[in-house]
């Protein structure tokens, strides 16, 4: 009842905190809580089992209780200043459990901020409910002060002032900002399959992206067959876009544009037929199952190799062939393995490296297995700028037993006798 009471007539709770300032602590702690459960909301909403940045959850979980008792200090001491200059002062513990019960209903709004991440038509729903409660705390902002402090209309206004400044500000803020997911920045239709969800464009065919899924689907469970690892407990996201322009504009992309592009949880391309799309939408999802069960941040030469290797795996047409003469102790930084992406006319195309990156691959795996080569990546990825070449070499002696170099003249010289090389560097023995 007494909850109900407050519901109805917040102005009788305003009163009662002036007068027992100790009432407002359950608001304070409300205030909190509900900070709180945007983490967790947040956390719950991303999916099952994928490796988000649980650092920067922990930061968040953390920094934000503080920071709402920061601003919560702030506006009370700048409100006090202002009802000390109208002539009608408060105290400071009621003064601030004021504040956080008449801002009660914005707590509750960021319950909610998931909900603009979703997709763009809830969006536009976070959005019109942004609005309204910006108009319904101000109007509880009014009503709550002029009850408490028995103040007229325009001191009411004064002393309002501050909190009113920093709510609009902060809800203009929210209200247009981007939105922070694929989903909510551009219109897409779906198609949802057992492992991945296809967002397309609109005006295509829902019966063609339907097939994309499942043949999508397939290929998840095929790359994480040969990579040996557990499968993954959400659905990968698949984003075709419409035009190149679509494609760097939503997916930030300043470099040159490469066919496709993987993240953590989803991945990127042009939307085209199934058969001019499947190599790619399978070099990506290994990609991104290696991020997932390997390591975010793989040395490229390893990588890329790896993701061609995916779609041979797959029933794919990767081409894999020794065609660049720089040694694999160069290739190993990814400066120079990713210079096509910041140069017109690099020395060698993103097609040879990418081919030559899959050769060794395929010549690692093949020869020493594939558990040893995943201990390779593991131990080669990277968090820092260290020395990658230095990290290579130590990587293979201590998995393989046998020095890069050495390594890189075994590779070649097989691929010399198999018949399939296109270019081999003429390496001396160094045994």
């Amino acid at each position: 009842m007494f909850l109900w009471k407050v519901l109805w007539n917040p102005q009788d709770y305003a009163l009662a905190i002036v007068e027992h300032p100790p009432l407002g602590a359950v608001t304070l702690w409300l205030m909190i809580l509900a900070a709180f459960w945007v983490l967790i909301v947040e956390a719950l909403h991303t999916k099952a089992g994928a490796q988000r940045n649980l650092t920067g959850f922990r930061s968040a979980l953390i920094g934000v209780p503080p920071m709402l008792l920061a601003v919560g200090l702030l506006l009370t001491f700048l409100t006090l200043g202002m009802m000390r200059w109208i002539g009608h002062p408060l105290s400071f513990e009621a003064l601030f459990c004021l504040l956080a019960f008449a801002l009660a209903p914005k707590y509750v709004h960021w319950m909610g901020f998931p909900l603009r991440e979703i997709s763009r038509p809830a969006l536009y729903i976070w959005r019109t409910l942004s609005a309204v409660f910006l108009l319904a705390i101000a109007v509880r902002l009014w009503e709550t002060f002029r009850a408490a402090a028995h103040l007229p209309g325009w001191q009411t206004l004064l002393a309002i002032a501050p909190a009113l400044a920093s709510l609009l500000a902060v809800s203009l803020m929210e209200i247009f900002l981007k939105p922070t997911t694929l989903r909510a920045a551009y219109s897409w239709r779906r198609a949802r399959g057992k492992r991945v969800v296809v967002f397309y464009p609109p005006g295509k065919a829902a019966a063609d992206a339907e097939a994309m899924a499942k043949e999508s689907d397939a290929l998840v469970g095929q790359i994480e067959q040969f990579l040996e690892v557990r499968p993954l407990a959400f659905r990968i996201e698949v984003f075709l876009f419409e035009s190149p322009e679509d494609m760097r504009r939503l997916l930030q992309v300043k470099h040159r544009l490469a066919h496709g592009y993987a993240y953590n949880d989803h991945i990127g391309l042009l939307y085209d037929s199934w058969s001019e799309i499947k190599d790619t939408v399978a070099h990506e999802i290994t990609h991104t199952v290696v991020m997932q069960r390997l390591h975010k941040h793989l040395m490229p030469l390893l990588n890329e190799g790896l993701a061609e290797y995916g779609e041979t795996q797959t029933g794919g047409s990767a081409t894999a062939s020794i065609c660049i003469p720089l040694s694999l102790s160069t290739l190993a930084h990814p400066g120079v393995f990713y210079d096509w992406q910041e140069i017109e006319a690099p020395d060698y195309s993103p097609g040879a490296k990418y081919a030559h990156a899959a050769a060794l691959v395929d010549y690692l795996i093949g020869r020493y297995g594939m558990n040893k080569f995943k201990e390779l990546c593991l131990q080669t990825a990277y968090d820092s700028q260290q020395n990658r070449a230095a990290q290579f070499h130590k990587a293979v002696v201590e998995i393989y037993g046998i020095s890069l170099q050495n390594l890189e003249i075994d590779w070649r010289r097989e691929w010399i006798g198999s018949g399939q090389i296109e270019f081999a560097l003429d390496l001396p023995d160094a045994r």
